[in-house]
Parts: C-alpha cells; structure tokens; sequence
C-alpha cells in the first residue's frame, strides 16, 4: 500500500530518480548542456576578470606577496539538487589548462532538500573525496552544501558569507518555476541579487525557464524512467490568488530491482488493461515478466508558470537588469563583450528561456 502523497524533492530515493530523470529527457530539454555552453565558458571568463584584477574579499583566502590576495572565484548554485552543476564546474576547473595561476573556485551548493544533498556529498566523495577536486598545480575547487530555502536565501544567516561576493549565481533545471507565489520569486532574486558582486566586477545570475504544461501526463500513464515507474494520478493547472498558474501532479512512484523490471511490471498493467502500446519507456526493456516494487509512494510536485515578460519585470524590481537572453542552451555563450550594455539583447523576449542578469547600475 502506497504511502499518502509527500512533497516529492525531500522523499528517500527521490534523488536517484530525480538524476534518471534528467537523463532520460528529450533532446530538446538540453539537459546538461548549461555547464557546457553557458556556464562553464562564462566562469572561464570571470575567473580570468578575477585574476586581473584582484580580489579583496574573504572568500578569496589568506593574502599573497605584497598584500595582493589569490584571485578566486566564488559560485552560487542555487537549487543546486543532487549536485550535478556544482560537480560538473569542479571537475572542468580540475582539467582546465589555462586557469590563472593561484586561482581557485569557490562553489556553495543550496537547497532546500536534505535528502538531495547527502547525494551530492556521495557523488563529491566518489569524484574528488570530501574535500573537493584538487587539480594541476594544487588548485582546488571546493564545494560547501548548504541547506536553505531559495526564496530565504537573503534572511539565512548560514549564508551570510556570500553575501556580495559571487561572480557568478545559477539556478538550473527550471528550478525558479518551483516558486509558487510572486512574493517567493521576488524574494529569491533580491537574494540572488544581494549575493552578487557590486560593480566594477563582472557578477552574473543565470537563470532559465520553461513551459510546466510540458511536463505533464495523462492520469492513468506509466513512464519507466531507468529503474522507477512513474504513474500520474491527477493533475491540474490552478489560479493562484496573486494571479498566477501553478500546476500541480500527483503520482505513483514506483522503485524495482531494475530498469527491466520497471519495464515488465508496466508492460504486463498494460496488457492487462487490455493496451498493447504498453507505456512510454525512457529506459529499461520488457522483460516479460512482473515482479513486484521494492518500494513505492504518493508523491506530488508544484510548478508555477513564469512568463518571460514578467520575469524581467520582477528582475528589475529586485535591483537586477537583464542583459542577455536566448533561447536554447546550446545557442552558446556570447562573451561578456558582447552582452547589453544599455538593456537586453539577444533573441526575442517572447522566445527567451535564458536570462542573464547582472546589478541594474
């Protein structure tokens, strides 16, 4: 007997099939594309702003010859889940032959799961050990995971330390639709705002976002997703009081031995509804045979649409000007050249699901 519905990012397990998920995305999510396009070509280019000019800020470490302190380059990663951003930047900082000498990257990885973080720690340990990803010349890349809620991350004291010292701020997967009300949305970009780096230093937040009505199902269908099944319940698109939408699901996650036996047991419910298309597969096969979940749960999630329109808007009133848009991940990174100067440039407002934002001078 399944479990009563529970807020599906803080469930055990949920992490697991959270990462097969993302992987078994259809192309046009771009899923993982972020860190190659944008965000690993624009750290590249604040660490080099860093290195030329200097740092003064307690992030930066113990001071060098001459009082000049080591050039690092501190990252927020906000909603930062089971740590694939935040991994993926240190392992690139790791192999990347043409970092500043000296330099070192600073990450700080939030979210408001516990059961999220302890995934990210595992992998850490498994990529680099406890302590982070040492690479050529003993440059490091350190990883601190905070747990905090990203519409308080200005009123946590445990983050106070980020507080105008990031270059560079995330906020990936789409995870800003997670905000249900426009009280939460503008909170979380004034947080993100007040952790930023003040002018004359290159700071930045990337954030994109999508449409919810992409993600949903028809009540009643399976989708074998590595070695879970996950079978919607119910759904609906709701108005919030503030005048917003918010969707709301609610399904049957299902966890077995293997990716084939997710296939089976949804191959066989199939067949017994008297359906011979089975259910959508994003991994896994038929095994031919039933067997029964390890183990399964109720869950829900909430997503609230965000407009592009209005997300500039709220943008603006939180102290942070769009400069670049775009519409696609793998558009790439134009350079910080190249981003507006006196508004934002880039694709069409209308096409924009990228946005990159720096302090409105």
């Amino acid at each position: 007997m399944s479990t009563p519905a529970r807020e599906s990012y803080k469930t055990a397990g949920f992490a697991e099939f959270y990462d097969a998920m993302i992987e078994a995305l259809p192309p046009e999510f771009e899923a993982g594309r972020d860190v190659q396009h944008v965000y690993w070509p624009l750290l590249t280019e604040l660490a080099a702003a860093a290195a030329k000019g200097g740092s003064a800020s307690p992030a930066s470490g113990s001071a060098a010859a001459g009082g000049r302190r080591p050039a690092n380059t501190v990252v927020l990663d906000l909603c930062c889940g089971s740590g694939r951003v935040a991994l993926a930047l240190a392992a690139k900082w790791a192999a990347w032959g043409g970092r500043p000498a000296g330099a070192a990257l600073v990450m700080a990885g939030v979210d408001s799961s516990e059961e999220m973080l302890a995934a990210a720690r595992a992998k850490q340990v498994a990529q680099a050990g406890a302590d982070g990803s040492t690479g050529k010349d003993g440059a490091t890349a350190s990883i601190g995971w905070r747990c905090a809620h990203m519409a308080a991350l200005g009123a946590n004291p445990a983050l106070a330390a980020l507080r105008r010292q990031c270059s560079l701020a995330v906020v990936s997967a789409g995870s800003f639709h997670h905000l249900l009300t426009s009280a939460d949305q503008a909170a979380c970009l004034r947080g993100l705002a007040a952790c930023l780096q003040p002018a004359p230093a290159p700071a930045f937040v990337v954030l994109n976002i999508f449409n919810p009505a992409h993600l949903q199902a028809a009540p009643g269908e399976p989708v074998v997703v590595g070695p879970f099944r996950r079978t919607c319940l119910s759904q609906a698109r709701e108005a919030a009081p503030d005048g917003g939408a918010v969707w709301r699901q609610r399904f049957l996650l299902e966890r077995y031995a293997s990716g084939a036996a997710a296939a089976g047991a949804a191959g066989a419910a199939a067949a017994e509804e008297g359906n011979d298309s089975g259910a959508r597969s994003s991994g896994g096969s038929d095994s031919g045979a039933s067997e029964a979940p390890l183990w399964q749960r109720e869950e829900e999630w909430a997503l609230r649409e965000v407009r592009p329109a209005e997300l500039e808007r709220l943008a603006a009133e939180a102290g942070l000007q769009v400069v670049w848009r775009q519409a696609r991940w793998s558009d790439g990174w134009p350079g910080m050249s190249s981003i507006g100067q006196g508004g934002a440039c880039g694709c069409r407002l209308e096409d924009a699901r990228i946005f990159v934002l720096r302090l409105a001078a």
